[in-house]
């Protein structure tokens, strides 16, 4: 993948990844691209344990969203509720009401273990499944026929008019 104009959203250094992080897409669907280190410090205010390092990321990534991000509103945005949630997660944290298990026990799951019941597909739907496949299937045939026909009549007008001349 070529690095054209690929620099980091935060601070304006060119990424050393092939395919670097993606902050946010702007509204054209250009992408906010993140380099190593300003994705290391959004990890640790996003998911760090210490208090002070927290703290120390956030800063960090607020002057460097203020400074070279400045004029961009889409990653100003982005950023502002990013910070603000990490600032909140790190006050629970100072104050020891952040808790942890549950964070861990969100990010071990892979997704939905069921299906809603309402999505289920019933008996019902499963029996007009096969009756539509069997009523496209016959059309299908029809349609398949058809068109040998046609072609046919068109391959035999071909001949009498091109070919013998009798048309």
């Amino acid at each position: 993948m070529e690095n054209k104009e690929i620099f980091c959203a935060l601070c304006g250094r060119i990424p050393e990844a092939e395919e670097p992080a993606v902050l946010t897409m702007g509204r054209y669907g250009n992408p906010r691209h993140l380099c190593e280190e300003c994705e290391a410090q959004m990890d640790t205010a996003n998911l760090g344990r210490d208090y002070d390092e927290i703290v120390e990321a956030i800063d960090t990534l607020g002057k460097k969203a203020t400074g070279f991000a400045a004029s961009d509103d889409v990653t100003l945005n982005v950023m502002r509720a990013f910070l603000m949630r990490a600032a909140k997660r790190a006050a629970q944290i100072k104050d020891g009401s952040y808790d942890f298990d549950a964070e861990e026990s969100s990010d071990t799951e892979e997704g939905f273990d069921e299906i809603p019941e309402e999505l289920l597909e019933t008996e019902e739907d499963a029996e007009l499944d096969r009756i539509e496949a069997e009523k496209s299937k016959h059309f299908d045939k029809f349609l398949n026929g058809f068109w040998v026909g046609f072609f046919a009549i068109l391959f035999v007008l071909f001949l009498l008019k091109f070919v013998f001349r009798v048309i």
